[in-house]
């Protein structure tokens, strides 16, 4: 994959959120902060996919309900 460029106009909150990013990440630079931001959002996004993947297998393979509440 070849690196991209991004032209964006942000709205009044997400350059409020970027200015603050910046300041808590120790005045990082605006490209620094959005390519940060979007790796944090491509792991969660990774994370939530692979729980997802999980519960279907243990779904599939019974283990999910498997105990009735009324089990001794």
């Amino acid at each position: 994959m070849r690196d991209g460029r991004i032209d964006t106009c942000l709205d009044e909150r997400a350059a409020k959120d970027l200015q603050f990013s910046r300041e808590v990440l120790g005045g990082k630079s605006k490209t620094e902060v959005l390519q940060y931001s979007l790796q944090q959002a491509a792991k969660g996004l990774r994370e939530k996919s692979q729980a997802r993947k999980q519960k279907d297998i243990w779904k599939s393979s019974g283990l999910i309900g498997c105990i009735s509440p009324d089990h001794p």
